[in-house]
């Protein structure tokens, strides 16, 4: 028994217990090594107190320990050993500790833990050992470039390709350090026997992996900011565009859904918004090869997903399966490698690798349903009409049944105003049903590995149409080691199918009147016409059909050769291919027939090519007590792409509208070709002396094809400096509630060419010519001058971990300042071009404070409950911009307020006498038009972050998420006042619109209602749509991601043959808490919002 289970409150119990304990230590004989130590046990504790797996081994042995309790306090370990000897355990699980141990009889008696000064010194007379070993992962396969520091002298040393190392002179008994990124750093003895040290995957946020440019590195040794989202936390959503997994989870990362369509695209900002009108979206690198569209929408067609700026995702391609992890690379240490092209941050997509061990055959299938989030409560039939005849008799007006009356109403006076359609439900009201099945089989041993798999995903939409987006993929991994481990492989191949079909129309009006009449006649087919009065019938888009077929490549192969010890050539290669094809057809049948129409079909091919080659040599070494690392590298890579478009009409039979050669008429006709051509030489030079200063430098000297030839080469580089400062011997005695602290700080440049390809060129373009001949004109002139704009980011950080890490805190401030903007410089119209590109010396300062929390709230083997949560408080401002009272940008820009600002009218309410908007005429000049514009705000976001929460109860795990946003946007009037849908016309209204103004003296919301367009309410909705009025708060907090899932236990999964297994249930945007009238992210009231998803599923592993 344990002598301290007797212990208890009072001063006497604890004294008789220290004289028994001293006494043992110095009475009791010691009992031999070779007897007690080479005792074999069988342990499997997963974050246990350490004193149970001293009960664990007390059991088993026999052996009763003896030790001070304050020498364990709130230690836990994770052990899994089969008939593994006494002595090789303690070591694993005391060692770290300091706390060495004496076999007595039948005893195991724990010493004091030594002074850190002190641990692993000898006297200055003993003579010191060469101590070699071998560091392997928990399954044996050695870990090259792992770094053993010996902590009395700080002395180092770094494994080879064998995992082995040999470090001289070593004092007896000192205390070895070992880490290697993604592991959990260990502590053991020196001894003169080889040691076999086993490192564990690090289940903690500071040991984990983390990806950066060409290399990998670790939360804890770090110099820059780098973001991360696990495969785990991937698949706890049921999302299909990777890019949606990335909302809350990363601080300074804002995303932005389009649309509920499948397959719309998603927006993601790093950190601001820095160039004037060039893109801000990041760089993404999936596998070490560049994505050929980038972000950027890639269809070229219309269709539901074109919402505002939205569009075909290229990351509907990804299958999100199949990612290991994304990182997203913000600040200058982590960004400036990358040069022009890290601008705007760097995301990092890795796809899974196969791992050694068994062939195993993993599959996972789940099915869910989509409904809308969001909808609008619209007047019903009754509501309707009251709003329509109160607009009559505000405007004088009699409502007639005569077609030229100026108060036609066939709503009122033809219609049955008993009939209610929910316009709004027929359209957006359907449930999308969501199919996703995978299978993957994976194996291989410590040479040689692989992975293969495919993934089937069908997604349908809320619109009442058989409309889905189909889409497959193979994925394929192979990676080969040399039995001298000297030559490295990896080959990496991913293709994607997807066929996704919707409507052309990109907007859908869902303002009908609630009373319109039957939507199909007796046989079947669309009504467009009651009581000779024709209707826009909204059934009718739902006859047309988008579909666009897009096929995806994206290979790469990487090559590693130790030329010498610590010496490493690398080269990766590889290249992406994506063609998409659109069609859209517009039958007959889907227009109204008095309009006498014919049918016409569009169609666009568009193709995607980049290749990328960047040869590398790595140098890494032990340097005085620490490790150095070199990287020099280049970069060759070519991006290409074409489109060829052209759209016919004249069809007088749908039977023949899928027929090109049928076409009576060729209405347009285009094709295009860009090449981007980019060439860089880049180094890396990271130096971490004991474990304690770490520095890191990089640099790249980057050639952009968008530039003159005179501007086509510019410098980038970037410093990063940290501190783990409780790495320090002073620092760990006195501070014991800090187990981890960290200061860090980066400063660099970095550029941006996101340009249109040959602005610098002279070009031209085709035009009809006299009497139908072709000719061209010049559309854009000479221009070599202008050239990269450069970004200066700064950032301060600390990071910290107290108690033992169970909270995890990351406070970091940025700076980033844009400079030599890079904008599209109109020009009179006597030089005959419209506009040319330009530097100008305006300067965008984007600024701001990132806050991370990670908490374990409680941390038992039965239970566990961890709190995450982040916020970001950004600010963009442009500082200066020289002459801009004078440039085409003055009406757009001003100094000192955000370049997202809005400059429009100043809305001040409704007049309590007249029932009309009224706005503030800011020149006094009695006249309200666009000279009174001034600034009423900004659209980027005050704030914004999430918090979550994962509470492990057994096999049970919950996982949930809510996101929030404080932030301006444009509110539903924005859409009903810029379609000229004002209220009181015959368009149905949202019932807030009843908040309206029906008498003097009365204070509302909305101005009068009026059912014509010359009426003084119809004048006043004009210069409302140009006012503060169509913004408002669209802040929110939304309950983004729910997921439950039950691990099967081992003895069922035995049973029945399997290796593993989960059931899991799914839900995303389940519920918003918001004051916005419609979805607050999308702001649309046309489009589809972001959609509710609950999806339940199965994993299992052969």
């Amino acid at each position: 028994m344990n002598i301290t289970h007797l212990m208890r409150e009072n001063w006497l119990r604890k004294l008789i217990t220290l004289v028994f304990f001293a006494g043992m230590l110095h009475t009791s004989p010691p009992a031999k090594a070779s007897s007690q130590g080479e005792m074999k046990v069988t342990l499997s504790f997963k974050d246990a107190p350490i004193s149970k797996v001293f009960k664990g081994i007390e059991k088993q042995t026999g052996l009763v320990f003896l030790y001070n309790t304050n020498q364990v306090q709130d230690y836990r370990v994770s052990i899994y050993v089969k008939k593994a000897l006494l002595n090789d355990v303690l070591k694993d699980i005391l060692s770290i500790k300091g706390i060495t141990w004496e076999f007595r009889t039948k005893t195991i008696v724990l010493k004091p833990e030594k002074p850190a000064a002190s641990v692993g010194a000898a006297p200055a007379d003993s003579a010191g050992n060469a101590v070699s070993g071998v560091v392997r992962d928990q399954n044996g396969v050695p870990l090259p470039g792992a770094f053993i520091i010996v902590k009395s002298t700080q002395k180092g040393a770094v494994t080879n390709e064998k995992g082995k190392f040999t470090i001289a002179n070593v004092p007896r008994g000192a205390l070895l350090q070992i880490s290697y990124t993604g592991f959990t750093p260990k502590i053991v003895n020196a001894t003169a026997d080889p040691i076999q040290v086993r490192l564990e995957v690090a289940d903690n946020r500071l040991d984990e992996t983390v990806v950066m440019a060409y290399g990998t590195t670790s939360r804890r040794l770090n110099t820059g900011n780098i973001g991360k989202v696990t495969a785990e936390e991937i698949s706890r959503q049921p999302v299909s565009n990777p890019l949606a997994a990335l909302e809350g989870k990363v601080p300074g990362v804002l995303v932005t859904q389009s649309s509920g369509a499948p397959g719309a695209s998603v927006k993601v900002q790093v950190r601001g918004q820095n160039s004037l009108i060039n893109g801000s979206e990041p760089l993404y690198i999936i596998d070490g090869i560049p994505f050929a569209p980038n972000n950027d929408n890639i269809n070229n067609l219309n269709s539901m997903l074109v919402q505002k700026d939205g569009g075909l995702s290229p990351f509907s391609m990804i299958n999100p399966a199949d990612i290991e992890s994304i990182e997203v690379l913000k600040d200058a240490d982590a960004t400036a490698i990358y040069g022009s092209r890290g601008a705007n941050g760097v995301v990092l997509i890795t796809t899974k690798k196969a791992r050694v061990g068994k062939t195993t055959l993993n599959a996972n299938i789940n099915t869910g349903i989509s409904t809308v989030a969001r909808m609008l409560n619209m007047m019903n039939t009754p509501q309707y009409l009251a709003m329509r005849r109160e607009a009559y008799k505000n405007d004088g007006l009699t409502p007639s049944a005569s077609p030229s009356s100026p108060a036609f109403a066939p709503d009122l006076m033809i219609w049955d105003t008993t009939r209610y359609t929910d316009v709004q439900k027929l359209i957006y009201g359907g449930t999308a049903k969501v199919l996703n099945a995978g299978l993957t089989l994976s194996g291989g041993d410590e040479q040689t590995q692989f992975s293969i798999g495919g993934n089937f995903h069908r997604e349908t939409t809320v619109l009442p149409t058989d409309a889905a987006d189909n889409n497959s993929s193979i994925k394929l991994y192979l990676h080969h080691t040399n039995p001298n481990r000297k030559l490295n492989l990896a080959f990496t191949s991913l293709a994607t199918f997807d066929n996704n079909k919707l409507i052309p129309a990109s907007a859908i009006n869902i303002q009908l009147p609630p009373n319109i009449p039957e939507l199909y006649d007796s046989t079947g087919h669309l009504n467009w016409m009651k009581g000779g009065v024709t209707f826009q019938n909204p059934m009718a888009p739902f006859l047309q059909k988008y579909n666009a077929i897009t096929n995806n490549f994206l290979n790469n192969m990487t090559v590693d050769y130790k030329i010498a010890e610590g010496l490493i050539f690398r080269t990766s290669a590889g290249f992406n291919i994506m063609n998409i094809k659109e069609q859209q057809i517009k039958p007959i049948a889907s227009f109204d027939p008095s309009t006498n129409p014919t049918g016409s079909s569009v169609y666009s091919n568009s193709n995607f090519k980049s290749w990328i080659i960047e040869p590398q040599i790595e140098y890494t070494h032990s340097l005085l007590k620490g490790k150095l690392d070199v990287l020099l590298g280049s970069t060759w890579q070519t991006n290409q792409r074409d489109n060829v478009y052209f759209s016919l009409n004249g069809y007088t039979t749908d039977n023949l509208i899928n027929s090109i050669g049928a076409a009576p008429n060729v209405s347009g006709k285009s094709s295009d070709e860009s090449r981007y051509r980019y060439e860089a030489l880049f180094m890396r030079i990271n130096y971490a002396y004991a474990n304690k200063y770490i520095l890191n430098l990089t640099g790249r000297r980057d050639g952009s094809s968008r530039f003159g030839p005179d501007k086509r080469f510019s410098n980038f580089g970037a410093a990063g400096l940290a501190w783990i400062f409780t790495n320090e011997a002073f620092f760990s005695h006195y501070i014991n509630f800090l187990s981890y602290g960290k200061i860090r700080g980066s400063y660099g440049i970095t550029g941006n060419d996101q340009i249109i390809d040959y602005g610098y060129l002279s070009t031209w373009s085709s035009t009809l010519a006299y009497q139908g001949g072709v000719s061209v004109y010049p559309d854009n002139p000479f221009n070599p001058g202008f050239s990269w704009e450069k970004n200066k980011k700064m950032e301060v950080s600390m990071d910290l971990g107290l108690w033992h890490d169970r909270i995890l805190l990351s406070t970091a401030f940025f700076k980033n300042n844009s400079s030599n903007q890079l904008v599209s410089y109109r020009l009179p119209s006597q030089t005959g071009f419209s506009s040319i590109t330009k530097n100008l010396p305006a300067l965008i300062v984007n600024k701001g404070w990132e806050f991370e929390l990670t908490l374990k709230v409680i941390n038992t083997k039965q239970l566990r409950w961890n709190i995450q949560s982040n916020l970001t408080v950004p600010s963009n401002t442009l500082v200066s911009f020289p002459s801009l009272e004078t440039s085409p940008y003055a009406s757009t820009y001003q100094i000192g307020k955000s370049i997202n600002m809005i400059n429009q009218l100043k809305y001040t309410g409704v007049d309590p006498k007249t029932g009309l908007y009224t706005f503030e005429d800011l020149n006094k000049d009695n006249i309200i038009d666009y000279k009174d514009y001034q600034y009423i705000g900004r659209t980027n976001p005050d704030y914004y972050g999430s918090i979550g929460s994962e509470l492990v109860y057994r096999r049970f795990q919950l996982n949930i998420m809510f996101s929030f946003r404080k932030q301006l946007g444009r509110n539903t009037q924005a859409s009903i006042y810029s379609y000229n849908y004002y209220p009181g016309l015959m368009y149905n209204q949202p019932t807030a619109v009843f908040d309206r103004w029906r008498e003097s003296g009365e204070n509302a919301t909305y101005e009068k209602f009026t059912a014509t367009i010359g009426s003084d309410a119809y004048k006043q909705g004009s210069l409302f749509a140009t006012s503060s009025g169509m913004y408002s708060d669209a802040s929110f907090i939304r309950l983004k991601n729910v997921s439950l899932s039950y691990t099967f236990p081992d003895n069922y999964l035995k049973a029945v043959k399997l290796k593993g297994g989960k059931v899991f249930i799914q839900g995303q945007n389940l519920f918003t808490i918001t004051k916005f009238l419609g979805d607050p992210e999308t702001q649309n009231l046309f489009g589809i919002p972001p959609l509710k998803t609950i999806a339940g599923g199965l994993q299992i592993t052969l």
